[in-house]
Protein backbone atom coordinates (compact mmCIF):
# COMPACT_ATOMS: atom_id res chain seq x y z
CA UNK A 1 0.00 0.00 0.00
CA UNK A 2 1.30 3.23 -1.03
CA UNK A 3 0.56 6.00 0.77
CA UNK A 4 0.25 9.48 -0.59
CA UNK A 5 0.95 12.67 1.53
CA UNK A 6 -2.32 15.21 1.29
CA UNK A 7 -0.87 17.63 -0.88
CA UNK A 8 -0.51 21.15 1.32
CA UNK A 9 -2.38 23.78 -0.15
CA UNK A 10 -0.35 27.28 -0.18
CA UNK A 11 -1.96 28.90 2.78
CA UNK A 12 -1.81 32.98 2.40
CA UNK A 13 -1.01 34.51 5.90
CA UNK A 14 -3.40 37.12 6.66
CA UNK A 15 -2.27 40.25 5.53
CA UNK A 16 0.02 39.84 2.98
CA UNK A 17 -2.73 40.71 0.05
CA UNK A 18 -2.71 44.02 1.86
CA UNK A 19 0.79 44.06 2.36
CA UNK A 20 1.29 43.74 -1.41
CA UNK A 21 -1.77 45.99 -2.55
CA UNK A 22 0.51 48.91 0.05
CA UNK A 23 4.07 48.05 -0.79
CA UNK A 24 5.14 51.13 -2.99
CA UNK A 25 8.70 49.33 -3.94
CA UNK A 26 9.28 49.04 -7.97
CA UNK A 27 6.26 51.95 -7.82
CA UNK A 28 8.98 54.75 -9.90
CA UNK A 29 9.72 52.15 -13.10
CA UNK A 30 6.94 52.49 -15.18
CA UNK A 31 7.05 55.78 -15.03
CA UNK A 32 10.48 56.26 -15.19
CA UNK A 33 10.00 54.12 -18.91
CA UNK A 34 7.88 56.81 -20.19
CA UNK A 35 10.14 59.64 -19.16
CA UNK A 36 13.43 57.96 -20.67
CA UNK A 37 11.62 57.46 -23.88
CA UNK A 38 10.27 61.09 -24.03
CA UNK A 39 13.84 62.17 -22.81
CA UNK A 40 15.85 60.17 -25.76
CA UNK A 41 13.76 61.76 -28.44
CA UNK A 42 14.23 65.14 -27.21
CA UNK A 43 18.32 63.84 -26.63
CA UNK A 44 17.71 62.74 -30.27
CA UNK A 45 16.42 65.92 -31.85
CA UNK A 46 18.79 68.07 -29.68
CA UNK A 47 21.81 66.40 -31.44
CA UNK A 48 19.93 66.71 -34.87
CA UNK A 49 19.06 70.44 -34.70
CA UNK A 50 22.91 71.42 -33.18
CA UNK A 51 24.43 69.74 -36.43
CA UNK A 52 21.57 71.94 -38.31
CA UNK A 53 22.50 74.94 -37.29
CA UNK A 54 26.26 74.55 -37.52
CA UNK A 55 25.26 73.30 -41.01
CA UNK A 56 23.78 76.27 -41.52
CA UNK A 57 26.47 78.59 -40.07
CA UNK A 58 29.29 77.32 -42.14
CA UNK A 59 27.09 77.61 -45.01
CA UNK A 60 26.53 80.86 -44.62
CA UNK A 61 30.35 81.88 -43.75
CA UNK A 62 30.86 80.30 -46.90
CA UNK A 63 28.89 82.32 -49.36
CA UNK A 64 29.54 85.33 -47.61
CA UNK A 65 33.24 84.56 -48.54
CA UNK A 66 32.06 83.71 -51.84
CA UNK A 67 29.81 86.95 -52.35
CA UNK A 68 32.80 89.06 -51.02
CA UNK A 69 34.47 87.33 -54.12
CA UNK A 70 32.11 88.63 -56.15
CA UNK A 71 31.88 92.14 -54.38
CA UNK A 72 35.40 92.86 -55.55
CA UNK A 73 35.04 91.13 -58.99
CA UNK A 74 38.06 89.07 -58.47
CA UNK A 75 36.64 86.52 -60.39
CA UNK A 76 35.57 88.29 -63.62
CA UNK A 77 31.74 86.73 -63.99
CA UNK A 78 31.94 83.32 -62.51
CA UNK A 79 29.44 81.18 -63.85
CA UNK A 80 26.93 79.15 -61.26
CA UNK A 81 29.70 76.36 -61.26
CA UNK A 82 32.51 78.44 -60.42
CA UNK A 83 30.34 79.75 -57.44
CA UNK A 84 29.29 76.48 -56.13
CA UNK A 85 32.99 74.89 -56.23
CA UNK A 86 33.78 78.40 -54.32
CA UNK A 87 30.90 77.88 -51.70
CA UNK A 88 31.50 73.93 -51.52
CA UNK A 89 35.22 74.01 -51.00
CA UNK A 90 35.56 74.27 -47.50
CA UNK A 91 32.38 72.83 -46.64
CA UNK A 92 33.99 68.72 -46.74
CA UNK A 93 31.80 67.32 -44.12
CA UNK A 94 28.53 68.06 -46.10
CA UNK A 95 28.09 65.21 -48.21
CA UNK A 96 27.75 65.59 -52.29
CA UNK A 97 27.57 69.60 -51.64
CA UNK A 98 28.29 70.49 -55.35
CA UNK A 99 25.08 68.35 -56.51
CA UNK A 100 22.74 69.65 -53.86
CA UNK A 101 23.62 73.25 -53.95
CA UNK A 102 22.11 75.84 -56.14
CA UNK A 103 22.90 78.95 -56.19
CA UNK A 104 21.10 82.58 -57.44
CA UNK A 105 22.38 85.73 -57.99
CA UNK A 106 20.41 88.68 -59.12
CA UNK A 107 20.41 92.31 -59.16
CA UNK A 108 18.37 94.86 -57.64
CA UNK A 109 16.48 97.97 -59.01
CA UNK A 110 17.34 101.07 -55.86
CA UNK A 111 14.76 103.08 -57.68
CA UNK A 112 11.56 100.52 -56.69
CA UNK A 113 13.56 98.21 -55.11
CA UNK A 114 12.28 95.40 -57.16
CA UNK A 115 14.02 92.52 -59.29
CA UNK A 116 14.21 90.05 -61.78
CA UNK A 117 13.04 87.85 -59.67
CA UNK A 118 10.86 89.34 -57.58
CA UNK A 119 7.87 87.08 -56.38
CA UNK A 120 9.41 83.37 -57.15
CA UNK A 121 10.51 81.01 -54.62
CA UNK A 122 14.49 80.02 -53.76
CA UNK A 123 15.14 77.87 -56.67
CA UNK A 124 16.14 74.37 -54.63
CA UNK A 125 15.88 72.16 -57.43
CA UNK A 126 18.44 69.80 -58.79
CA UNK A 127 19.55 67.87 -61.57
CA UNK A 128 18.13 64.22 -59.86
CA UNK A 129 14.65 65.58 -58.81
CA UNK A 130 13.10 64.97 -62.35
CA UNK A 131 14.24 64.18 -65.81
CA UNK A 132 12.98 66.86 -67.39
CA UNK A 133 15.61 70.29 -67.72
CA UNK A 134 16.20 72.25 -65.29
CA UNK A 135 14.82 76.23 -65.80
CA UNK A 136 17.65 78.54 -66.14
CA UNK A 137 19.67 79.41 -63.44
CA UNK A 138 19.63 83.17 -62.44
CA UNK A 139 23.16 84.67 -62.44
CA UNK A 140 23.79 87.81 -62.70
CA UNK A 141 26.69 90.29 -62.28
CA UNK A 142 25.04 93.76 -62.24
CA UNK A 143 27.11 97.46 -63.00
CA UNK A 144 29.46 99.03 -60.35
CA UNK A 145 27.55 100.39 -57.53
CA UNK A 146 24.82 97.94 -58.09
CA UNK A 147 23.02 96.18 -55.29
CA UNK A 148 23.33 92.30 -55.41
CA UNK A 149 21.34 89.48 -53.85
CA UNK A 150 22.92 86.13 -53.51
CA UNK A 151 20.56 83.15 -52.54
CA UNK A 152 22.15 80.02 -52.02
CA UNK A 153 19.98 76.53 -51.23
CA UNK A 154 21.39 73.38 -50.13
CA UNK A 155 19.41 70.28 -49.42
CA UNK A 156 21.15 68.10 -46.64
CA UNK A 157 20.08 64.95 -45.60
CA UNK A 158 19.57 64.53 -41.61
CA UNK A 159 22.28 62.86 -39.13
CA UNK A 160 19.49 61.30 -37.73
CA UNK A 161 16.60 60.20 -40.03
CA UNK A 162 14.45 58.77 -37.03
CA UNK A 163 14.71 61.41 -34.87
CA UNK A 164 11.17 63.50 -34.54
CA UNK A 165 12.69 66.51 -35.50
CA UNK A 166 14.42 65.42 -38.08
CA UNK A 167 11.00 63.86 -39.72
CA UNK A 168 9.21 67.28 -39.12
CA UNK A 169 12.23 69.10 -41.09
CA UNK A 170 12.19 66.44 -44.18
CA UNK A 171 8.35 67.05 -44.10
CA UNK A 172 7.90 70.12 -45.27
CA UNK A 173 10.10 69.72 -48.50
CA UNK A 174 8.67 67.91 -51.33
CA UNK A 175 11.62 65.44 -52.24
CA UNK A 176 10.87 64.23 -48.36
CA UNK A 177 14.61 62.81 -47.27
CA UNK A 178 16.06 66.13 -47.61
CA UNK A 179 15.65 69.65 -45.78
CA UNK A 180 16.88 72.78 -47.18
CA UNK A 181 19.33 75.12 -45.82
CA UNK A 182 18.76 78.56 -47.59
CA UNK A 183 20.97 81.62 -46.98
CA UNK A 184 20.87 85.13 -48.47
CA UNK A 185 23.34 87.55 -48.85
CA UNK A 186 23.24 90.88 -50.06
CA UNK A 187 25.93 92.99 -51.40
CA UNK A 188 27.09 95.87 -53.40
CA UNK A 189 29.38 95.55 -56.46
CA UNK A 190 32.82 97.90 -56.04
CA UNK A 191 33.70 99.65 -59.06
CA UNK A 192 35.70 97.75 -61.10
CA UNK A 193 39.09 98.31 -62.48
CA UNK A 194 39.03 99.66 -66.62
CA UNK A 195 35.29 98.97 -66.48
Amino acid sequence: MTSTSPVKKHRVRPGARTRFRHDESGAVTIPSLFWIVFLFFILLSTIEMSVMFMKKTLLEQRVAMTSRVMQLGLDGKPDEEILKTSICSNLTFLYDCKNNLTVETFSIDQSDWSSTLDGKAVNCQISKDSTDPLPAKNVEYGADDQMMIMRVCLRVKPIIPASPFAKALTAAWPWGDQYALVTTTAYVNEPRVGG
